[in-house]
């Protein structure tokens, strides 16, 4: 699945840490854009229960390939 403007986006890094168990119910999770830059982003998020108590919390850090573009010896191919 391509990105918006035709690009491919991949995943650098990601760290996750699990707060509180939840054995049912609905979860929600809210992400927002702590820096993006022109090839990298990096997004911060929180999934939260139905009370509103955090269960997860996590940074996620992506890299924007235009089509054709190399990476590691190989050319970027977007899917569709």
């Amino acid at each position: 699945m391509g990105a918006a403007g035709g690009q491919s986006v991949v995943g650098l890094e990601n760290h996750t840490s699990f707060l509180n168990a939840t054995r049912g119910g609905r979860l929600s999770a809210t992400a927002r854009p702590l820096m993006r830059g022109r090839r990298t982003q990096v997004w911060e998020a929180t999934v939260t229960d139905a009370t509103g108590r955090a269960v997860a919390s996590g940074q996620v850090r992506l890299l924007s390939l235009e089509a054709g573009a190399a990476l590691a010896g190989e050319t970027v191919k977007l899917k569709r």
